[in-house]
């Protein structure tokens, strides 16, 4: 009887054992998704890259294979996903910022009328190229939502606002200054 108990004891240590170290996985996959709402994809690769290799070690932590076919597989998809759309965005942004130049014009009305123009033009075909690389790209929603936290979207917002005003502004300057010399 003595011996029965203490085989049943060291089966339920076993079986809690990979409960415990199961749930580590399921952290780290929960941790791995968290990451990805937040917009931080290298953080989440790098955690899905270390359930995976915990996996590997010991595959008594998936002892269904759940997070090693389904669950981590499709994460990181999500998360390559958004890294190529986070580097289709960066390179958006570097060809915005050399391609985004305001002609020189000589100072008149009709010069700041066409730099608004320009201006405007300019700031909606930059987000239409946005949207357009979001939408290439199958993500769920929870997923693209996130996407507006990352670097790259962040900054094309604030270049295709403030950003393309301020060279606005630059411009308007320039002609005050010429039409002020003028006067």
């Amino acid at each position: 009887m003595k011996n029965a108990i203490s085989k049943l004891m060291i089966l339920v240590a076993l079986l809690w054992a990979q409960f415990v170290l199961a749930q580590d996985i399921q952290d780290i996959y929960d941790s791995a998704k968290a990451s990805l709402l937040d917009g931080n994809y290298i953080t989440a690769l790098t955690k899905i890259s270390d359930a995976k290799a915990q996996i590997v070690m010991d595959p008594n932590l998936d002892p269904n294979g759940v997070f090693n076919t389904r669950l981590l597989p499709k994460l990181e998809a999500t998360a390559n996903s958004m890294a190529n759309i986070g580097s289709a965005l960066e390179a958006l942004y570097n060809t915005a910022q050399t391609e985004s130049i305001f002609p020189d014009l000589s100072p008149s009305l009709e010069a700041v009328n066409q730099y608004s123009q320009h201006a405007k033009t300019t700031s909606e075909r930059l987000l239409a190229q946005r949207d357009s690389i979001l939408s290439s790209f199958e993500l769920d929603p929870e997923f693209r939502d996130a996407l507006r936290n990352t670097p790259a979207f962040k900054q094309i917002e604030q270049f295709a606002s403030a950003g393309i005003v301020e060279m606005l502004s630059e411009k308007f300057t320039d002609i005050v200054l010429v039409l002020t010399d003028s006067i």
